[in-house]
């Protein structure tokens, strides 16, 4: 995948932020999701989101019980599988989705891999935090970044760095 592409992860399936109230304002903003929901319907733009929350729901439905991996490991929520399924629900048709899997502590993990030395991990939880961490080749990054409903651009950086 072209490093070009994996800059400028926004796409028709991400709707502007808009601080409009009015009637046309919503109604805009109904529209263009509901094109965005039709378009994620088709097999060529669809399927591989339809795949990836496919997995989330299995993921869940493992983990949603305490010490479900038989060490001691922190059921997921419902608030930490709602708020994953929103994370899918605004990543961008022009990255590839990730693997999904269940953390310890509770969380919803979503990882870009490539090589041992190049991955890239992204937790949600209950609350509005996405914990990150990378390895790409000898770097290393990891940080929080708020989850407002949009995915932080710094994010699609380090996604890119890993399919790179």
């Amino acid at each position: 995948m072209s490093r070009a592409l994996l800059a400028t992860p926004r796409s028709v399936f991400e709707f502007p932020p808009s601080e409009g109230s009015s009637a046309d304002a919503w109604k805009l903003s109904d529209l263009f999701k509901g094109v965005r929901d039709h378009l994620w319907t088709t097999i060529s733009l669809g399927k591989s989101r339809s795949d990836a929350e496919f997995q989330l729901v299995n993921v869940y439905g493992e983990a949603r019980k305490p010490n479900w991996d038989a060490y001691e490991a922190l059921p997921v929520g419902e608030e930490a599988f709602v708020n994953a399924k929103k994370f899918l629900g605004v990543f961008p048709a022009n990255l590839p989705m990730p693997e999904i899997s269940a953390d310890p502590d509770g969380e919803i993990s979503f990882e870009w891999y490539a090589t041992p030395r190049k991955v890239f991990s992204i937790s949600i939880g209950p609350g509005n935090v996405l914990t990150y961490a990378g390895l790409f080749g000898r770097s290393k990054v990891r940080g929080t970044e708020v989850f407002d409903g949009r995915i932080p651009s710094t994010l699609f950086e380090h996604i890119s760095r890993a399919l790179e």
